[in-house]
């Protein structure tokens, strides 16, 4: 066998193996029941940073508005001027100026505390302007919350995919992140598997205030992973679930804004370690873009010395990347032409790893603000 053949078998099995772990660990996150059982509503304080979020805040705050659950109340920190005046506009809606941010402090975390200390809920949920919720969410969450003891339930959202490249990239990044983090495992107590996403952080206040608050994780950028891992660490609950049709993300509408968001934390997202970011460039490498080019290797081979073998099984293998993509592609609404690309979005990951670490190394810049991060 020559080593090129080699190499492919070895991405074969590769394949096979990660994309039976992510068919896996996505059946097994389990979803809110929809015969919730309330009988009465506690305060929900929900809270939304809010910094030029002015095309997003108003769809955000329609769709909270219109819940069916009643007894809640709304806080927006604002950070910008025009995002204050759109979301004063809407009543029963309590806008904040975004005071100063102190020295040592995370934008988002220093709005999200703000709004903490304006509130008055028995439950807090922070969750982000580019949030889209359905009727019925607030109800579901708060009573799994009340029926199990929950300390910190957090949803994995449904994307709100316009552009070609959002479409093309974030079906990509979504199964690398449950894989890397075995979301699916946070639900059990006794391990010590963590996930929080910071669009949607359900806490009992009592909780969120023995674990520190937002001040606990004040300088950290993956906020949302640290706050679940003080959950844990204080032996309180922490559930996700699969929030696919109850939450919506628009969480960029073009490419400019997919590579600044991703770059900020992609490698703090791997531990901020070299190793971590090098071994997932060599895994994205041989899992995904030498099946690829192994087409082209073997064509050449056929041509040239009428050896058929690699370029056989490059085929098979790329005819199944075409199916499971596709299937991924189906499942989101998207055009299955879009898994005939498939090896673009995996250098454009590759590109913004490497991006996250030089930002990591030089200074994250985020919203006008420079944050250098050090783990």
């Amino acid at each position: 066998m020559d080593l090129f053949t080699l190499f492919l078998v070895i991405s074969g099995f590769l394949i096979i193996f990660v994309n039976l772990a992510s068919l896996y660990l996505f059946k097994i996150i389990p979803s809110l029941k929809t015969d919730y059982k309330i009988n009465e509503e506690p305060l929900v304080s929900i809270i939304i940073p809010a910094k030029y979020e002015s095309h997003n805040i108003e769809r955000c705050l329609f769709s909270i508005l219109n819940s069916d659950y009643k007894n809640k109340e709304i806080i927006v920190v604002a950070g910008d001027r025009e995002t204050e005046v759109l979301a004063s506009k809407f009543k029963n809606v309590k806008v904040i100026k975004e005071p100063p941010l102190p020295s040592g402090w995370v934008g988002k975390n220093w709005a999200c505390y703000i709004g903490y200390k304006n509130s008055k809920g028995e439950y807090l949920l922070f969750t982000d302007a580019d949030t889209v919720h359905s009727k019925e969410t607030l109800k579901l969450t708060i009573s799994k919350c009340k029926e199990e003891n929950i300390g910190l339930l957090t949803l994995i959202p449904g994307l709100i995919m316009e552009s070609i490249w959002v479409k093309s990239f974030l079906p990509i990044i979504g199964q690398f992140i449950v894989i890397y983090t075995l979301a699916p495992y946070a639900n059990n107590d006794s391990s010590k598997f963590v996930f929080g996403n910071g669009q949607f952080l359900l806490f009992k206040r009592e909780v969120y205030e023995k674990i520190g608050t937002h001040e606990a994780v004040k300088d950290e950028i993956l906020e949302d992973f640290q706050l679940a891992k003080l959950v844990k660490s204080k032996g309180c609950k922490l559930r996700v679930y699969n929030g696919l049709k109850i939450l919506k993300v628009r969480m960029y509408t073009n490419l400019k804004e997919m590579i600044n968001g991703w770059s900020k934390n992609l490698y703090l997202g791997l531990g901020a370690k070299i190793y971590n970011l090098i071994l997932s460039i060599l895994l994205l490498t041989l899992i995904y873009l030498f099946p690829f080019f192994s087409l082209f290797i073997g064509l050449y081979f056929y041509l040239y010395y009428n050896q058929a073998n690699l370029l056989f099984w490059s085929l098979i293998i790329n005819l199944f990347y075409l199916f499971r993509f596709g299937i991924i592609y189906y499942k989101l609404n998207i055009n299955f032409i879009y898994s005939f690309q498939y090896f673009i979005p995996i250098i454009l990951f590759i590109y913004l790893l490497i991006k996250s670490y030089i930002a990591y190394k030089k200074g994250i810049i985020w919203k006008g603000r420079i944050y250098h991060v050090r783990i």
